[in-house]
Order: C-alpha cells, then sequence, then structure tokens
C-alpha cells in the first residue's frame, strides 16, 4: 500500500484501488 494521508487511505480501502488520490 502506498503512503497517503489516513482520510485517502480509508478511501482507498473502500475502493480495493484509491480511486481517490491525486
Amino acid at each position: 500500500m502506498v503512503m497517503v494521508p489516513a482520510p485517502f487511505q480509508e478511501s482507498e480501502r473502500a475502493t480495493g484501488k484509491g480511486g481517490v488520490k491525486s
């Protein structure tokens, strides 16, 4: 898993890919 802020990390788990990452 990539190093991202907590909110983004949670979203990444939710999508299983991380569609909210910039």
